[in-house]
């Protein structure tokens, strides 16, 4: 990439016949500080979003163990309601019952035995039932400690890994620190006019305002430099900009 090949070119002044321009050198020098600025910045930005997503993977475990617990909340209730059912059905079944002696006609009787054997079918259905619902219950409760271990786990994990992140962006924040006083000091030395012109490369040009010509190409722009011109960047004695894409120039051997 073009900024890998920068940031291993960034510190020379003399190489037999070539010589860089001093304040190309200079500019070299600040734009090596500025990709490293512009690294620690990005390593900066993206902890917040990285702690982030490992909250978001606690919560969803977390989440995950609370919806168990509501579908198990709501079980408990439907279980106690089916227990209510079964025995309004027997309670009912019961009062049927006492009254088989006093039915008078088959009609009648034939309707109260039809009437008690739709309760029996009910409460059998409906004991059924709860067993069924039971059972699933008994299978939530294994699952349950299972996402309870995995919400500790999950916690243990984010809050290790959230400390490791902080002391991480620390380090960041302090080289950060460091490499924009070295910024400043290395701008305060070059010329108010060249440092301007960087400034303004630097921003049209993704942050790459000093390029190396290598066999008379710009590695920036892959354009070939004339023979001339390249004559002039080995000499050393001005600031050199690439007729394409306007960046400055520097040979190394």
């Amino acid at each position: 990439m073009v900024v890998d090949k920068c940031i291993d070119m960034m510190h020379f002044s003399f190489f037999g016949d070539f010589r860089v321009n001093i304040d190309v050198q200079l500019l070299i020098n600040l734009q090596s500080v500025d990709l490293k600025i512009a690294m620690l910045k990005g390593e900066i930005d993206a902890v917040p979003g990285e702690i982030e997503e490992l909250r978001q993977e606690f919560l969803k475990a977390q989440k995950d163990l609370q919806d168990l617990l509501d579908e198990m909340d709501q079980d408990e209730q439907k279980r106690k309601s089916l227990e209510r059912t079964v025995e309004d059905e027997k309670e009912a079944l019961a009062k049927s019952k006492l009254k088989i002696p006093e039915v008078k006609t088959n009609k009648e009787y034939t309707a109260l035995l039809s009437e008690i054997e739709n309760m029996e079918k009910t409460i059998y259905d409906t004991e059924d039932e709860i067993l069924n619902l039971m059972e699933l219950m008994e299978e939530k409760t294994t699952l349950k400690k299972e996402n309870e271990g995995v919400v500790k786990r999950e916690n243990e994990h984010f809050n290790k890994l959230k400390d490791q992140k902080e002391k991480e962006l620390a380090e960041f924040n302090g080289g950060l620190e460091v490499e924009t006083t070295k910024r400043e000091q290395l701008a305060d030395g070059i010329k108010r006019p060249l440092l301007e012109q960087y400034e303004r490369l630097k921003q049209a040009r993704n942050g790459i305002a000093v390029m190396n010509v290598v066999e008379s190409v710009c590695q920036g722009c892959h354009m070939t430099i004339p023979p001339q011109v390249v004559a002039e960047i080995m000499t050393g004695e001005e600031v050199i900009n690439c007729e394409h894409c306007n960046r400055i120039l520097f040979i190394t051997p």
